[in-house]
């Protein structure tokens, strides 16, 4: 490994706090005075030794440092950086981030990554997605690209970066479809309240027809007040009121230090997909016309 590369890959592990291994480890059950091993494994951080998952034999460890070197071998002939990164649950998932060009949507100044999302607690494989946030707001939202064929773990290193390759390739297809998107959400108005207090019964999973308790009361309402927020900020337009949602689950849902890791693997994530779903439904509605989403 040359020196520029391995400083990339070291800088890129060590900014974002993924410079670790995992370690997998047999588990024993203690029956009476006895330890009898399982035929699982437990998978552990080998910094501070952290529980991350319970795994079988054949489940094979895909470290930090290989995906790190992976994408950043990826992105040197594709003119692209790897340059953000991070751990969720603990370090159950990591992910790491690739920049696109800055753009917009209307008047909303959009930040955009390609996001590789590994496990190491063996509930799933290397996939990609993308992660936009509104600058003003600072509102993310992250999308699952399950088309996008992912990184297969047990290929060879050659093989493994054509993987990639494609799936940076893929992942960025499907990122301008997206983009697209959202500038067709600020075209459209939203076409009445009641269309607006549905999607929010929806995505809360409130029954109108039963009394709310008081907690589902209150996130009816500040989901209500964030809303209003950025269809002031947005316009009164779809864009406006997906941005509202997004604002839920990034600022009013969980604590500030929790919002990336809601809108990417949490509550937030369904919501927020949910709501991008229900939405572009409105948008096919007012167009006339089948979208790729």
């Amino acid at each position: 490994m040359s020196e520029e590369r391995f400083n990339k890959v070291f800088n890129l592990l060590d900014a974002n706090g993924l410079n670790w291994n995992v370690k997998k480890e047999p588990l024993f059950a203690k029956i009476g005075e006895n330890e009898i091993m399982t035929d699982n494994f437990g998978t552990f951080r080998s910094d501070n030794d952290g529980h991350l998952g319970t795994v079988k034999d054949r489940y094979e460890i895909f470290q930090n440092s290989e995906l790190a070197e992976t994408l950043v071998d990826a992105c040197d002939g594709m003119n692209l950086e790897v340059k953000k990164g991070g751990t969720l649950q603990g370090g159950k998932k990591v992910f790491m981030q690739i920049v696109l060009p800055d753009s917009s949507v209307g008047n909303s100044g959009i930040k955009r990554y390609l996001t590789a999302l590994n496990s190491h607690d063996g509930s799933s494989s290397i996939g990609f997605g993308t992660t936009n946030q509104v600058v003003f707001c600072s509102n993310t939202f992250h999308s699952a690209m399950k088309d996008v064929q992912g990184i297969r773990h047990t290929t060879s290193y050659s093989e493994r970066v054509k993987d990639a390759v494609e799936s940076i390739r893929q992942a960025i297809t499907g990122e301008s479809l997206l983009m697209d998107n959202f500038n067709r959400m600020s075209d459209i108005k939203i076409a009445d309240d009641k269309y607006v207090i549905d999607l929010v019964q929806k995505i809360l999973k409130v029954d109108p027809s039963e009394k709310a308790s008081t907690r589902k009361t209150n996130q009816v309402t500040q989901m209500a007040q964030d809303i209003r927020t950025d269809i002031n900020q947005h316009g009164n337009n779809l864009w406006g009121l997906f941005n509202g949602i997004t604002r839920f689950t990034n600022h009013s849902q969980v604590k500030t230090e929790k919002s990336l890791e809601n809108v990417m693997v949490g509550t937030g994530a369904r919501m927020n997909e949910l709501a991008f779903q229900q939405i572009m439904k409105e948008v096919e509605k007012s167009l006339g016309a089948s979208i790729l989403v």
